[in-house]
């Protein structure tokens, strides 16, 4: 009988810190969102300060909204297209199409900046920086590529190890 009172103790208690803990910092409460109406199959998602920016791997096309959700235009860049996903480092945009080029884009004036050559294809990306470097992932494979804008390899992490793992200087713990 005591057995059995512990061990129900034990789970009201971990019942009552788990919802103490959810109360505190729930990383995955949805705090915003709203339809993309721009195009079908709007993929890749960035934001800058003022406007969010979604684009679609089967058009050429690129998407603005406001901060609240409104459309406020599609366009193109020429020389670009079928973009998966965005970063921002604060000036530009950088996209890839599941190819080895990564594009470095001007959204202000629309305008392809240069494009990159990288070691792996580019299906995911995203900027960190802190270390000025990107994580780029690749479809259907379970390591993330660490790079600079020049497409220099600096490293890999296989998501798979979830370990403190370090990479020529920038550090990863508990993926």
């Amino acid at each position: 009988m005591k057995s059995i009172l512990l061990l129900l103790t034990c789970l009201i208690s971990l019942n009552l810190i788990s919802q103490q803990a959810k109360n505190q910092t729930d990383s995955l409460n949805i705090l915003f969102s709203f339809p993309c109406v721009a195009f079908d199959g709007e993929y890749g998602i960035e934001r800058d300060d003022d406007n969010y920016y979604t684009t679609s791997w089967t058009s050429d096309s690129i998407a603005k909204y406001d901060l609240n959700g409104n459309l406020i235009e599609t366009f193109i860049i020429p020389g670009v297209s079928k973009i998966r996903d965005l970063a921002y480092d604060g000036e530009f945009f950088y996209g890839g199409t599941n190819d080895t080029i990564l594009y470095v884009m001007d959204f202000d004036t629309k305008t392809l900046i240069v494009p990159v050559g990288m070691p792996f294809k580019i299906q995911s990306i995203a900027y960190h920086e802190d270390d000025w470097v990107f994580w780029v992932g690749e479809e259907g494979v379970s390591t993330l590529y660490c790079t600079d804008v020049s497409g220099a390899h600096l490293g890999y992490v296989s998501i798979d190890e979830y370990d403190s793992i370090n990479i020529t200087g920038i550090t990863i713990e508990d993926f």
